[in-house]
């Protein structure tokens, strides 16, 4: 219990400065919201999007930190006398955990964000015509991020940690594959929605939404211990820098 408190102090300022970038992208959903609504004179309603904005910057960044830092945090916690099976356990807690308290923060800004849209516009005609706070509330999303981001966070660590520069690479043409890719997936769905390959798609989201909730959360849990056990064993001999 000792050691993972220390180590979870160590990340205690990056938690807060991350709450801090995560509300700065919130206030400027709303105030962003709000100029465009001001100068669109046919505007019938405005989006609640702050908080959604908020997650991603704060859920992004988290999870860049993590790969980016996972090798000296390695590095010095096994220099501190922790065995590899005691940093894995104590990095996957606290990297849940962080998760789990950036969402909670992101819901309650959501909840405080609706309430100021509604003084905001109280005098007008404008009406909510979107809010994407009943999306982030959905458990399915939520246990989604809790329980697989800092699993990809750990696993993309350890790759770079034990094959260095190539690892880099791989992860950045990965991203870049993935990122291109969804354009062209979007494009081709958007210009031919009745195709084969459309319908698969589409169809992927009404599918998750029939399937159990613990049944779900069974599978992102599966998931995220392989990805766990992949990263112990690329590093269970790595060498301590």
């Amino acid at each position: 219990m000792k050691k993972f408190l220390n180590i979870w102090k160590l990340d205690l300022t990056e938690l807060y400065q991350m709450l801090l970038f995560m509300l700065a992208g919130g206030v400027f959903g709303i105030v962003f919201v709000k100029i465009i609504v001001s100068v669109d004179s046919t505007a019938e309603g405005y989006p609640v999007v702050g908080a959604l904005i908020a997650m991603v910057i704060g859920l992004f960044f988290t999870v860049l930190a993590d790969i980016f830092s996972f090798g000296s945090k390695f590095n010095l916690a096994v220099s501190m006398s922790c065995t590899r099976k005691e940093f894995f356990m104590m990095y996957w807690i606290e990297n849940t955990s962080l998760i789990a308290i950036e969402i909670a923060a992101v819901l309650g800004f959501g909840f405080l964000e609706t309430q100021i849209g509604r003084i905001l516009y109280a005098n007008t005609s404008l009406t909510e015509e979107f809010n994407a706070l009943p999306y982030i509330m959905d458990f399915r999303i939520i246990a989604a991020l809790v329980l697989l981001l800092p699993a990809i966070g750990m696993v993309f660590g350890a790759c770079i940690l034990k094959f260095q520069v190539k690892a880099v690479w791989a992860i950045w043409i990965l991203w870049m594959s993935g990122f291109l890719g969804l354009g062209k997936i979007s494009d081709r769905i958007s210009q031919n929605p009745n195709s084969p390959f459309a319908r698969i798609l589409l169809g992927i989201p009404p599918f998750f939404k029939t399937v159990p909730v613990p049944a779900l959360v069974g599978l992102f849990a599966a998931a995220a211990i392989f990805l766990f056990m992949v990263s112990f064993l690329l590093l269970r001999k790595q060498e301590v820098k």
